[in-house]
Parts: structure tokens; sequence; C-alpha cells
């Protein structure tokens, strides 16, 4: 069956997921863990960020704001780490 409802997930990419799925896909809310470090927690849709999120970056960065289609997108604010 398809994964719907409130799940974990660990993907061959090494990516951990944990949130919301709608028909098999990250969907609503969900925070990812991604093998270079990288934490994004936030909404998705259809399997990729979308909406109001915020991503924690290896090196101490921080981006608090929209994203589209799996990409940073209109407003948001990116926190340098060195100031």
């Amino acid at each position: 069956g398809q994964r719907h409802g409130k799940g974990i997930m660990k993907y061959s990419n090494g990516c951990r997921y944990i949130g919301t799925f709608s028909n098999d896909k990250r969907s609503g809310y969900g925070k990812c863990w991604y093998p270079n470090g990288c934490i994004y927690f936030g909404h998705w849709l259809d399997g990729q960020r979308c909406g109001e999120g915020t991503m924690l970056y290896v090196n101490g960065d921080v981006f608090v704001g929209c994203w589209k289609e799996d990409r940073r997108h209109g407003s948001g604010i990116y926190y340098y780490a060195d100031g």
C-alpha cells in the first residue's frame, strides 16, 4: 500500500523523513535530515519542499522563508553563521 498520514521514512539516498504523507509522497508538515548534514523542517507538497520552511545548513547558515518545487522561492531571510 501507499503511505498516507503520519510516518517515518528512510530513503535509499540517505535522507530520513518524519512527517505526513499523501499518496505515498511527503505532503503537509515534516522534517528531513539529508546525508550532507542539512536539516529542513516545514511544509511539503507532492514530495517537494513547498510553502513555509526552514533549512539549517551544515556551515551554520539558516534560511527561513518560502519554498516552491524544492527551491527557495519568494520572500525569506537568510542568516549567515559568520554574521
